[in-house]
């Protein structure tokens, strides 16, 4: 949650047609001033004037050109692995979006192409970039974000504590002392502070955190012990004036924080007190009382955000000087690698227990760390020692690929680790299947069969029989949507004869049983009924949720085919709660593709059929997927859309079609939660 801007009510007046009316325009400042939580206020109230809404590109956490090509790619929602800037120019070329660029200082001319080529190409497109220098484009506005207007010299009364500097030390100081009171004793020292800190939001608010322990003026007396706003020759004084504000902070923590600050400075994203003892807690930081001494310190010192759910985090230019000190020790690699660690037993710790009944708790956490294990793969891709750990991290990881949302990111990753991971291990075997299984899911049918030959060898060698089951089921998958149903039969009995019933690995032998009962569902309707609803029941038993809500989808097919279309509505709306509760698009996009097929078979509801298209197809195309993947139904797909064509009429379809296209399914359908 943002805490209140204050002291920016004229420069917000002046910003906000400014941002409106664009194309470009560029927050310029020191370091410190708050820029961006000025640019996000800014942002926040322009949300709702965009129809495509807000999306923000942290700048400041990237290091290359690379990362913010992947970015720009991210906001285009294409694939990270093969888009161009011409296709993310063309993608979004209608869009009407405000992009917020946070911290763009150190890549600047990186920014300033990829807006040369985006501006002149989406002419709905709105850009609030935020940086210590302007970006020296000819379409710039620039917007000069200044310190904190200072009392001046000798106020006294209201003229004093109604500059917005003093309001932001009150404020901040009343928060780490509640007592604490803006009064003719202190009114002076506080002005001469908010002077001495240049009016910098930053080292105002690190100041006044220490408002608990000190009083104003004895936080002048360190400020003049440290020089803390000595003038720099080198660099611009309101530079160096973060700097020290930083360096005093450090100096005014305990040995355990200034220790504990460095490393945590390992961390990208938030994190937990359990994942603080894990990577940063040894002989120096334990036992545990010390340790949370030392977090709670940090957190009193404004050092640390304290997100109120046990999470926490560091502001990125706290990471960074908490990283030089950690880059000066000889602690660095050691950090890093037990960062590594986590990430690793982590994902373990995750795909056990998906097969323990906890399979929406460990989708929902693992997202919650995704920026930190993104980080941990990319780290480790640059790694000559982190090849075999990145694959096994990245294939522990299957279920979020599949059932999270993040199949692009999965595959993209996968096929970066397999380039770089030549050695014949049981780890690159299991990587060569999982990837083969996600480019079919993204109906990237050649991409699967090229990776076919050498899965196959990888599965002659040090490879268990579960993975060699899985890759018996990636040849029975591609058969089944080649609709070579003979072929897919032996493949999927190859893998069922291999499969242990217990698998310690992947979705399991049901998954398999299912993929056989759904290529079953044109031919042998009844076989297929049967045997999803058995495969269903063993599944609950085992609070397999994600297998047993396929068991409902190939239901749905089955029903539909059949003529029951209330029954297939039934079982299309308990398999999309259940994807909804995991998150997972793909299952939500494939399910909505049913249901539009159950609409469409009833008189009246054709529009609505071709709404769920729209918001089905949005969606598939957001995460990088495919309805051809599920091709055992893809024929009565398309039908269905042929069907609502000649009811509805081209131009009612496409105006329909379009209209769900920005609509949640869910709202579609009312309420799709069915007991």
């Amino acid at each position: 949650m943002l805490v209140e801007l204050l002291g920016r009510d004229a420069e917000l007046t002046d910003l906000l047609p400014m941002a409106r009316g664009g194309p470009l325009v560029t927050v310029v400042g020191p370091a410190g001033v708050g820029k961006s939580r000025f640019a996000t206020e800014v942002a926040t109230r322009l949300a709702g004037e965009f129809a495509d809404g807000v999306r923000v590109v942290s700048v400041d956490a990237m290091s290359g050109a690379d990362q913010l090509a992947a970015a720009f790619v991210h906001v285009a929602g294409l694939d990270p692995g093969e888009a161009s800037s011409v296709q993310v120019c063309a993608s979004l070329a209608e869009r009407e979006l405000l992009l917020l660029l946070d911290g763009c200082e150190h890549l600047i001319a990186e920014c300033g192409a990829w807006l040369q080529a985006l501006l002149p190409a989406a002419p709905k497109l709105r850009v609030l970039a935020t940086s210590r220098q302007a970006l020296d484009l000819w379409q710039e506005r620039k917007y000069p974000l200044e310190p904190m207007d200072l009392p001046d010299v000798g106020a006294q009364g209201s003229s004093l504590s109604e500059a917005p500097s003093v309001q932001v030390f009150a404020y901040y100081a009343a928060m780490a002392d509640p007592a604490f009171r803006l009064d003719d004793r202190s009114a002076a020292d506080v002005a001469e502070l908010c002077r001495r800190l240049s009016g910098l939001p930053l080292a105002l608010q690190l100041a006044a955190s220490r408002a608990g322990s000190f009083t104003v003026s004895q936080l002048l007396d360190r400020l003049d012990g440290w020089g803390a706003l000595r003038r720099a020759t080198a660099a611009p004084a309101h530079h160096q004036s973060l700097n020290d504000a930083l360096a005093w902070s450090f100096r005014l923590c305990t040995a355990e924080e200034r220790l504990l600050w460095s490393r945590l400075s390992v961390f990208v994203g938030p994190f937990t007190l359990a994942m603080v003892a894990e990577v940063c807690g040894d002989e120096r930081l334990l036992p545990s009382d010390l340790l949370r001494d030392a977090l709670d310190g940090l957190v009193r010192r404004s050092v640390l955000q304290d997100h109120g759910n046990g999470s926490y985090r560091l502001l990125a230019v706290l990471r960074e000087y908490g990283a030089t000190h950690l880059a000066r020790s000889e602690e660095a690699t050691a950090s890093r690698l037990a960062r590594r660690s986590w990430a690793l037993r982590m994902a373990g710790a995750a795909q056990a227990g998906w097969r323990s009944g906890q399979q929406v708790e460990w989708v929902r956490r693992m997202t919650d760390h995704w920026d930190e294990l993104e980080s941990v793969v990319e780290e480790s891709l640059l790694d000559p020692e982190g090849g075999e750990g990145v694959l096994t991290l990245l294939t522990d990881l299957w279920f979020l690929w599949v059932a999270g949302g993040r199949m692009r990111e999965g595959r993209h990753f996968l096929e970066a680790a397999l380039a770089v991971e030549r050695e014949p291990t049981p780890a690159r075997a299991r990587a060569l299947w999982v990837c083969a299984w996600l480019a079919l899911l993204q109906d990237d049918l050649t991409a699967a069969h090229t990776l076919l030959p050498e899965m196959d060898q990888a599965m002659e060698g040090p490879a268990d029989d579960a993975d060699r089951a899985y890759a018996c089921y990636v040849h029975g998958a591609l058969a089944t949507l080649a609709y070579d149903t003979d072929v897919a039969t032996e493949h999927l009995r190859d893998a069922l004869e291999l499969m242990p019933e217990e698998a310690p690995f992947g979705p399991g032998a049901d998954m398999i049983r299912l993929t056989s009962a759904a290529a079953r569902s044109r031919t042998k309707p009844e076989v297929a009924r049967r045997a999803a609803l058995a495969i269903q029941k063993s599944c609950r038993r085992r609070s397999d949720g994600w297998n047993a809500t396929w068991g409902d989808y190939v239901l749905a097919i089955v029903d539909l085919m059949s003529g029951e279309v209330d029954s297939a509505e039934k079982h299309a709306r308990a398999a999309l709660k259940v994807r909804q509760e995991y998150g997972d698009p793909y299952g939500m996009a494939v399910v909505a593709h049913v249901l539009s097929g159950i609409m469409a078979a009833r008189p009246g509801q054709e529009q609505l059929a071709a709404e769920l298209e729209g918001a089905a197809s949005a969606l598939r195309k957001e995460h990088g997927m495919s309805l051809r993947a599920t091709r055992y139904y893809w024929k009565e797909h398309q039908q269905t859309v042929d069907r609502l064509f000649a009811t509805l009429g081209d131009a009612r379809y496409e105006q329909s079609y379009q209209a769900g296209a920005g609509q949640c399914i869910d709202r579609l359908l009312g309420d799709p939660l069915v007991e």
